[in-house]
């Protein structure tokens, strides 16, 4: 390990931490440095589902998803940790009969009617044989229909199912992987849409209309079940998948941060409590984190008044005026008072 990522932090525009604001949006602009080449990306309200670097290992050598959800892997028939990895080590894939497997989790499923992104770096080892490759296979939220992402003959990447008549349904991108080389892939579903980017350059699109039900796959990493094809001949660093669609700034953040530093703005957010992390790797495999950030949407409180305060403008004979006031906050706890013929001499609020 030679590197190290010296600054990680988040910075203005970004609220301080157990900070109260109005709006439905929070602003997160997220600083790093580092000696080397590196990526960063904000995990926020647990959006991030899965998060396999592939240099964490358990006691059986199997990877570990390092999510809260810890979806950890399985090796299977020799698929092994290799300390060639873009980002530190990497997983390698024999091209036969090896991958790694995460059973039948619903925490990792994508909402085929929802937005899910799916990022990971890949070197295809051979390009000798004539037939598909599984890279990821991932089932949906209710466990009985998959996503697949692949390569094809040509190496081009496809993302896609099989109909119910058996036929497979993709979208491919325009652009074929460069055999022994590094590329960064991002694949964004949305809806029945789908985005393929590569190296952050958008290189593919394409609708998936349908799914066939398909209740005895599993969550793969180097295979897939649905097409038959084969194990995948690569090696694969660095899985994350997220739950929402990411921005472009997002993926070419997450391909190079140092040339593409890291901000986005969390827009549509309900009230309430938001916790947002941050998260940054470098070439050499060291990660550097965040603290949780807490950050609170709130509600100008509702205020009025209310029967039996006179009404505005109005005459009464008595020499007394009852004012009744009715107020409301719905995230937190709240004050209020009447100023009265201007009886009120200080307010400092600080």
């Amino acid at each position: 390990v030679n590197s190290i990522i010296t600054t990680i932090s988040f910075v203005a525009p970004t609220p301080s931490n157990d900070s109260k604001q109005f709006g439905d949006s929070i602003y997160v602009n997220f600083s790093t440095n580092s000696s080397t080449d590196h990526y960063a990306f904000v995990d926020f309200d647990n959006d991030l589902l899965f998060w396999m670097r592939m240099d964490d290992l358990n006691g059986s050598s199997d990877p570990t998803d390092i999510s809260k959800y810890s979806n950890n892997g399985s090796a299977k028939n020799g698929a092994g940790q290799s300390a060639n990895g873009y980002f530190g080590e990497s997983f390698t894939f024999d091209g036969i009969n090896d991958y790694v497997v995460m059973g039948r989790l619903k925490s990792i499923g994508f909402n085929k009617h929802g937005n899910t992104s799916y990022s990971f770096w890949i070197n295809v080892t051979d390009n000798t044989q004539n037939a598909r490759y599984g890279i990821i296979d991932v089932l949906d939220t209710h466990l009985n229909e998959s996503l697949v992402i692949g390569l094809n003959q040509s190496r081009h990447l496809e993302v896609g199912t099989l109909l119910d008549n058996n036929t497979i349904q993709t979208v491919k991108s325009n652009k074929s992987l460069s055999i022994g080389k590094w590329n960064h892939v991002v694949v964004l579903y949305f809806n029945h849409s789908v985005e393929i980017y590569i190296n952050s350059t958008l290189e593919g699109s394409g609708n998936i209309l349908s799914f066939k039900n398909n209740v005895g796959d599993e969550n793969n990493i180097g295979n897939e079940q649905l097409f038959d094809a084969n194990s995948c001949n690569c090696s694969i660093d660095e899985v994350i998948i997220i739950n929402r669609t990411i921005t472009t700034d997002e993926i070419k953040s997450l391909f190079n941060t140092t040339a593409n530093p890291y901000f986005h703005n969390y827009t549509g957010l309900k009230k309430g409590t938001h916790v947002f992390t941050g998260h940054a790797v470098d070439r050499d495999g060291n990660r550097n984190d965040t603290v949780a950030r807490s950050v609170l949407i709130g509600d100008i409180p509702d205020i009025s008044l209310v029967a039996p305060t006179p009404n505005n403008n109005s005459n009464q004979s008595n020499t007394n005026i009852f004012v009744n006031i009715s107020s409301s906050d719905n995230t937190e706890d709240h004050y209020a008072f009447v100023d009265f013929d201007n009886d009120l001499l200080f307010w400092m609020r600080m």
